[in-house]
């Protein structure tokens, strides 16, 4: 019968076993810097994912904005809702535009949030106060989004809780519904009533929300937009009422049809234009003024 050998020796004493081999120094300094180099990866490749994962977010929060507005246009027989989101602003003091009772369809009512000294009404006109969770839930689509944070971009620096507005030439009998100040500079044949959904020429095409940083107003510790976003159609103004917020070189927007995409700044002047974030000249050939301008409101405005 053949034996089966064990770990013991002839003399019954426990055999020789090989000692067990650990890491050398050079296979530890190899796998040193193999580690090395895949946190230097990370570190590099991390803020461009963080940066892509904003940029998806702040395009899905334009995208359920103009979604809401759309439901809200189906239940309204078609009235899209305002651009507007303060009163209308008159010479003897502060009201609500009386064009049909219109601020009901404010997609964000910015009044009765705060004191305004003087007026007698509670307005956040020129108040220093920011904008407040009221200005959202009064407002026509907070029963479509219910959600603060769809109004706010994740790239945006500030404490404020609104960073978007709606094209001012969308959802109005005319632009912003005002003729008044800087807006009655705006020639006739760029003027549109907007009010209902089949009055859009091209949905798809037409910018609906974008992001929109009123840095002056951020001096004065008041640091929400006011009413629509604008760029005045007249090809040869070159001139910006509102600039869009540049958190990126490819700016995020929406469009009416729900869609949304972005738009690359071809022009840097934009990245380094004045302090208030208003009434702005864009220098020749001013690249970036055509583009926003003919997403006003193509198939209209050309």
């Amino acid at each position: 019968m053949t034996k089966m050998p064990n770990a013991f020796g002839r003399d019954g004493r426990a055999a020789d076993r090989r000692p067990e081999r650990g890491f050398t120094v050079t296979e530890l300094l190899v796998v040193i810097a193999i580690i090395a180099v895949v946190v230097g990866l990370v570190f590099v490749a991390f803020p461009k994912v963080t940066a892509a994962a904003r940029a998806s977010q702040c395009k899905a929060n334009q995208r359920a904005i103009a979604l809401a507005s759309m439901a809200y246009a189906a239940d309204n027989k078609g009235r899209l809702v305002s651009p507007r989101t303060d009163p209308w602003e008159s010479v003897g003091g502060y009201q609500a535009f009386p064009q049909a009772g219109s601020y009901r369809h404010y997609w964000v009512a910015a009044f009765n949030s705060a004191a305004l000294p003087g007026h007698g009404t509670n307005l956040t006109t020129t108040s220093p106060n920011r904008e407040t969770l009221d200005a959202l839930r009064n407002g026509a689509l907070w029963d479509y989004t219910g959600n603060p944070s769809v109004y706010r971009s994740p790239f945006d620096p500030t404490r404020r809780l609104r960073s978007y507005s709606i094209n001012g030439f969308v959802g109005v009998k005319l632009h912003d519904d005002s003729n008044s100040g800087a807006l009655a500079s705006i020639p006739a044949q760029f003027k549109h009533d907007t009010t209902t959904a089949s009055r859009i020429p091209q949905p798809s095409k037409t910018m609906y929300t974008v992001g929109e940083w009123d840095r002056f107003d951020l001096t004065q510790g008041r640091d929400f937009n006011f009413n629509g976003f604008l760029v005045n159609p007249d090809p040869d103004t070159r001139y910006w009422f509102d600039l869009p917020a540049v958190w990126n070189p490819d700016i995020a927007v929406s469009y009416c049809d729900g869609s949304t995409g972005t738009v690359p700044l071809r022009n840097r002047t934009l990245m380094d234009a004045d302090d208030d974030g208003h009434d702005f000249v864009e220098p020749a050939p001013a690249l970036d003024f055509h583009e926003f301008r003919r997403m006003m409101l193509p198939g209209l405005i050309n």
